[in-house]
């Protein structure tokens, strides 16, 4: 698997790595939390539980893993703004957004539906590339085709989206897997309030069924179905 230099932007490998990612994006933080004015939030990771977040802008609450200020306002930047107006009409929708429910893309984007679409999958392309450097080798997945596709706005054909109902709770989740044939399958949920989004690496060479419930942008289709990721609530409350 392939690495960038600690001191170099992971996505175009050239410039100097000095830009801070939210974990979760900012307005999808705003969206759920609210001005955030008089409250107080806790951050909870593996390395230590119930951190103090004295604001949604802190420090805590972005990547270790940095990027070039050119990657982060620019190149990157639609992505950014495609993902904030998904996610906020999938939160404003009417009716509530619903287990089963088809969604299209064109109801979101009027205009460049397609492009905008695929601006979609590149945003989660930088979150699970992000990710897969935080794990600092345990996620076994090559960064650069990764980087390949950001930098070419071209889609990952590894990389399957999935949106769903979520449970109200608002992180990230990574399961990984790797098969005895040598395929890796990796799922990061995207966790935003009542919202969920399954990132899923699926690499190629295995029958991997489940995709066909997935959205991905070379089937040329912008129509998908929401899932359900309500775990907390279907959690048995004797457990």
């Amino acid at each position: 698997m392939s690495t960038p230099e600690a001191d170099r932007c992971w996505i175009c490998r050239v410039n100097e790595a000095n830009a801070g990612e939210h974990l979760i994006k900012h307005s999808d933080l705003k969206a759920v939390f609210g001005p955030a004015r008089n409250q107080r939030f806790y951050f909870h990771d593996l390395e230590r539980p119930n951190r103090d977040v004295q604001s949604l802008r802190s420090k805590l609450l972005h990547s270790p893993v940095l990027i070039c200020a050119d990657c982060n306002n620019r190149r990157t930047q639609p992505h950014d703004r495609a993902w904030e107006a998904m996610s906020d009409w999938l939160r404003r929708r009417e009716p509530p957004i619903r287990v089963g429910d088809f969604v299209r893309g064109n109801r979101i984007f009027r205009h460049d539906t397609k492009r905008k679409m695929r601006d979609v999958h590149l945003y989660f392309l930088k979150q699970l590339g992000g990710l897969v450097l935080e794990s600092k080798g345990s996620i076994p997945i090559d960064i650069t085709p990764i980087a390949d596709s950001i930098m070419n706005n071209r889609a990952h054909p590894e990389v399957y989206l999935q949106f769903g109902k979520g449970d109200g709770t608002v992180g990230r989740l990574v399961k990984a897997l790797k098969l005895e044939t040598g395929q890796v399958l990796t799922c990061l949920f995207y966790r935003v309030g009542l919202l969920t989004v399954n990132v899923i690496f699926a690499q190629a060479g295995a029958n991997w069924e489940a995709l066909s419930t997935t959205w991905h942008p070379r089937r040329g289709s912008n129509r998908f179905i929401l899932a359900d990721f309500q775990w907390a609530k279907a959690r048995d409350p004797e457990e």
